[in-house]
């Protein structure tokens, strides 16, 4: 077990507890935030830079967007492992003509063009 405090381990705080109403684990989580945190958590940005510890360790977002396949695995396990409250991130990308940003995708026509 992972102790955040001497009393008080991961699996027993309340925001991580299914059992409780999502009302009392929300201000829970709210409660234990930084006005940092939470600002960050309004945040989406672009992950094409490659950069996550940046996105997710210092500046706290709570989505990122156009991040390659492969650093799918590795934002996850930077939220795992080196942000304080685990919070999940919102993975984001925009394919309305494919998964075009990336070298070797179909780019399709989009539904406005096909008008």
């Amino acid at each position: 077990m992972t102790a955040t405090t001497p009393e008080t381990t991961v699996e027993t705080l309340p925001y991580k507890n299914p059992d409780l109403p999502a009302s009392e684990r929300i201000a829970d989580l709210l409660s234990r935030m930084t006005l940092e945190e939470k600002v960050g958590q309004m945040m989406q940005l672009d992950a094409r830079g490659g950069d996550l510890d940046e996105l997710i360790v210092n500046k706290h977002v709570g989505s990122i967007l156009h991040t390659s396949p492969e650093d799918l695995p590795r934002a996850v396990e930077t939220v795992n492992t080196k942000t304080r409250l685990g919070i999940p991130l919102v993975i984001g990308d925009d394919c309305i003509h494919g998964y075009s940003f990336w070298p070797g995708a179909t780019i399709f026509p989009s539904q406005l063009g096909m008008a």
